[in-house]
């Protein structure tokens, strides 16, 4: 296979603690709890078994070395504490013996140059990933020449179909089978196909092996949760971050191609079905661009004209009806192919419960293994009713909050009409953020408190709630404009409208781009206050070193948890456009000058100013896509409503107005509906190929499976090893 040396290891993963040794932070270090408390701690840190609740939770030799963890009577231990320091330092040293001897991986320990932290270097080669592959029937994809290989010594001739150029993705344990040698690609150090001399997994491969592995010993979550990790992160990789910077990553590509295959084997599949998401919209807002920038033109030729005024209006209100809903169909195939390339159609991945997810470990009766498994009560069944009593007070609040501010315009209006036709525009648009602001901390608090069990159903549940204020907090004020501030507009209120959607549009961008900064500003304050400590520490100790070591850097950065705030910026983007846009037109070209910017923003955030986020797995983007339908069919409603009551169409015959509303309404509705079904959701391609990757799999039976044993036990034989680490075994010098 021209597979790596045994001891050419990778560092693939870093988990970051305080120094137990830092003797400048005694306060946090000499704080003491109760032996019990403390014991339980480092006990929920380990993993049972998955299989055998009487397995043993920790490495026993160190609940024979480290008094407190010894099993003794209640009343003996009551009245004693464990300090800080000593738990982390108990808990660094198990967790190290625990990756060294029972997960058989290589770790080193540095110190950070100030000495107040310590990373532990997790190592992996080539031949523990490939048992451990084995071991989970991990998959990877075949070779892109795969088709050849399969015919080159057969006497059977074929024609290569289109739907064979995206290669099947089959268990590491084919390799078994001495005629399946050589179906998987090679890789080197920065993730690019090699012939020889190369590594079956890229990192994102790597990484994932090896945090199961992980995670099938420790709680990571848990750790963290007790404040006694600091965090745990993947790390960067120099050459293929560049190359991400160079190709992607700058405000200066921005008419460049996204090389999403790159970003997916950098960041994995979550990540970059965001950036294929949010430039599959900015390509079609170029649609919108041209026919609004066309109607605008057309609306200033004929301003003076009302009818042809409102023609325009009308035709740019069906355009951006059907518009909304060809987005919708078109990504949903666009989502379905890139999972058919990428290999990740009908995701099976069993998900990991969540580290802050709350309950009993105990045998699950359905699977029959140990799990956390919440405890029902009768307060879990009002949960979601009280969190979203919650959501309504706060959603009649910005009511009144946009009440209060219409008021104010009213008698701005009286005073100043120029002053009163933008300055309630601008507070509007503060208020929007800053109740946005406020609101975040309390969906975030509820969605925490309703206790969801996996990441997924965490954040689909976060999303929703966030979406559901943000409509109103975003959209309120305009809708007002349109459909109930009536009489009150001199002729109709779509010019009142359109300005109120510039103001905050605008508003909006501003802010966006002043945000942006506070991640990058927050990390050089954090690099300076270091090195002004260090600056001050090398006067009394010379041997300090200044400069910063990449995984010492990278801690510094910020977490990238996952793209949600990206995907609600931009849906209620959407919203605008889609909702309101016939009374700007000339708004989808402002939306498309900051897509396309907010695409290379996006990536420059992600490459400079956070972590390597975890290379998650998905198929799709999630709720996400129902929330864009919902917003496309209710702008199907406010696009009627425009083109009857903002721009006045009969509006001397009340009846007629509501009947031609209700009729186009429905027309528009069942248009979107034919375009559902005329475009199907899955290319013909990606269905073929689907079908011609799984029936290659068993026809040539290369599906071997086997069982994942992941032992909770190890022998006591290391009683006379020394087990504690001691400050000498900290590392102040990265090993090269």
């Amino acid at each position: 296979m021209g597979a790596r040396s045994e001891f050419d290891d990778t560092l693939v993963y870093c988990l970051h603690f305080h120094n137990p040794y830092d003797k400048l932070n005694e306060g946090f270090f000499n704080k003491s709890k109760p032996v019990l408390d403390v014991r339980k701690k480092f006990l929920r840190i380990y993993k049972t078994s998955a299989d055998n609740e009487r397995k043993d939770v920790i490495p026993k030799i160190f609940e024979k070395k480290i008094s407190w963890l010894k099993a003794t009577d209640f009343e003996d231990t009551k009245n004693l504490t464990v300090s800080n320091r000593e738990l982390i330092h108990s808990v660094i040293s198990s967790v190290i013996f625990s990756i060294k001897h029972e997960l058989k991986l290589r770790c080193e320990i540095l110190s950070s140059r100030d000495k107040d932290e310590i990373f532990i270097k997790i190592y992996a080669n080539e031949s523990w990933l490939r048992k451990s592959a084995e071991m989970i029937d991990y998959k990877l994809p075949f070779k892109k020449d795969f088709i050849e290989l399969l015919f080159k010594d057969s006497d059977v001739e074929y024609k290569k179909k289109s739907f064979m150029t995206v290669p099947p993705c089959g268990s590491i344990n084919l390799l078994k089978h001495s005629s399946n040698q050589g179906i998987f690609p090679l890789y080197n150090e920065d993730d690019e196909e090699v012939s020889e001399k190369g590594s079956l997994f890229t990192y994102a491969n790597k990484v994932r092996i090896v945090v199961d592995a992980l995670n099938s010993r420790l709680d990571l979550c848990a750790m963290k949760k007790y404040k006694v990790m600091i965090d745990n992160y993947c790390v960067h990789k120099e050459n293929p971050l560049q190359k991400l910077k160079n190709n992607w990553a700058r405000v200066g590509a921005i008419l460049n191609s996204q090389p999403l295959d790159d970003i997916r084997n950098y960041y994995g599949e979550k990540i970059s079905l965001y950036f294929a998401w949010i430039g599959t919209y900015a390509n079609l807002m170029k649609c919108a661009a041209i026919f609004g920038l066309i109607i605008q033109a057309a609306k200033y030729f004929y301003q003076q004209n009302d009818s042809m005024y409102k023609i325009l209006t009308v035709s740019f209100a069906i355009f951006l009806t059907f518009w909304g809903s060809l987005f919708d169909q078109l990504w949903g195939r666009r989502e379905k192919t890139l999972a058919w390339n990428w290999g990740t159609s009908n995701l099976s991945e069993i998900e990991m419960q969540r580290g802050d997810f709350v309950g009993n470990f105990e045998r699950d009766e359905v699977t029959g293994k140990m799990k956390v498994i919440e405890q029902e009560n009768s307060i879990n069944k009002f949960k979601k009713m009280i969190s979203y009593s919650f959501i309504l007070t706060f959603i009649l609040l910005v009511v009144a909050i946009v009440v209060s501010i219409f008021l104010f315009r009213a008698y701005i209006l009286s005073v100043d009409e120029k002053w009163g036709a933008y300055l309630p525009g601008f507070l509007n648009a503060i208020q929007i953020r800053v109740m946005n602001l406020i609101y975040n901390h309390l969906a975030v608090y509820l969605n925490d408190w309703e206790n969801h069990e996996t990441d997924n159903a965490y954040n689909d549940h976060l999303a929703v709630k966030l979406f559901l204020f943000r409509f109103v907090n975003s959209y309120s004020s305009l809708f007002y404009l349109a459909f109930f501030e009536g009489s009150l507009c001199k002729h109709t209120c779509i010019v009142d409208l359109s300005n109120q959607l510039m103001v905050i549009f605008l508003t909006n961008m501003a802010m966006n781009t002043v945000e942006l900064g506070l991640p990058w500003l927050k990390t050089k304050l954090k690099i300076r206050q270091e090195t002004k400590k260090v600056q001050k520490l090398l006067k009394e100790d010379s041997s300090l070193r200044e400069h910063v070591y990449p995984v010492e850097y990278e801690s510094k950065l910020q977490s990238y948890e996952s793209p949600l705030e990206d995907y609600m910026e931009m849906v209620i983007q959407f919203g605008y456009v889609s909702l309101f846009g016939a009374a700007l037109p000339i708004l989808p070209v402002l939306a498309l000058l900051e897509l396309m910017v907010e695409i290379r923003v996006d990536a420059w955030k992600i490459c400079n100013l956070t972590k390597r986020a975890p290379p998650y797995r998905s198929e799709n983007i999630g709720v996400w896509r129902i929330i864009i339908i919902i917003v496309a069919y209710a702008g199907a409603i406010t696009n009627t409503g425009i083109i009857f009551f903002t721009t006045g169409f009969f509006k001397d015959e009340p009846f007629i107005q509501v009947l031609g509303f209700i009729f186009l309404e429905h027309i528009m509705i069942i248009g979107m509906y034919l375009i559902d079904i005329i475009i199907p959701d899955i290319p013909d391609i990606a269905t073929d190929g689907l079908k011609w990757s799984s029936r290659i799999v068993e026809e040539k039976k290369l599906a071997w499976l086997t069982i994942k044993k992941v032992s909770a036990e190890f022998s006591s034989s290391f009683g006379h090893e020394r087990l504690l680490i001691r400050q000498k075994d900290i590392s102040y010098h990265e090993e090269y």
